[in-house]
């Protein structure tokens, strides 16, 4: 019981952090393709930076959200979760080795990555236990 509470949580806080960064590219694609020096001079550009940004953003988002109400989900959404945040996490340390070129940013949103990671491992392992 206590540990599908926790993992209905932990997909819960997964859900709104993916739903909530969707959001803000979907709204301020400028705004955020300059935090990392995209220039989106076109609609096209626009178009494709919100549908890749966002609507995968707000997808993932939705799905975590999903299994965090269904309990025979949980197990799902903690392994999408992990492979999601892993993937971020892995391809942003290979980027770093292959060019050497982290800032504030990269490094708050590598820990971050790192941290939802380690707390879908941490959840999957709550699961198995029960």
């Amino acid at each position: 019981m206590i540990n599908e509470k926790l993992t209905h949580w932990i997909l819960l806080l997964g859900s709104f952090v993916y739903v909530g960064i969707g959001l803000v590219f979907v709204l301020w694609p400028k705004f955020m393709g300059a935090q990392v020096a995209i220039s989106l001079n076109s609609p096209t550009a626009l178009a494709d930076f919100r549908a890749v940004y966002g609507g995968l953003q707000l997808g993932v988002g939705a799905f975590l959200g999903y299994c965090a109400c269904k309990k025979e989900m949980h197990h799902a959404g903690l392994l999408l979760a992990c492979c999601c945040f892993g993937g971020l996490f892995g391809v942003r340390v290979l980027s770093h080795l292959l060019q050497p070129s982290w800032d504030g940013l990269h490094f708050a949103l590598g820990g971050a990555e790192l941290v939802g990671v380690l707390v879908a491992l941490w959840g999957l392992s709550k699961l198995r236990a029960a």
